[in-house]
């Protein structure tokens, strides 16, 4: 998957988020992912304005 380590506290987070999804129907599964999936584009969003301000090619909207 990747090159880089997860820290121990980011290992323990994982083993928990997976005892919380175990039992989840597939519609609850469909609407985790999705809802995951925004998170991951709004983080892309956020790092990439923080980019151009700092390079100066524009506000960060």
């Amino acid at each position: 998957m990747s090159d880089f380590k997860l820290s121990v506290e980011q290992e323990f987070e994982l083993a928990a988020y997976r005892q919380r999804i175990q039992h989840l129907s597939l519609e609850q599964s469909h609407l985790a992912l999705v809802g995951l999936y925004a998170l991951m584009l709004e983080r892309d969003a956020y790092y990439q304005g923080l980019l151009r301000v700092k390079w100066g090619i524009g506000d960060a909207h």
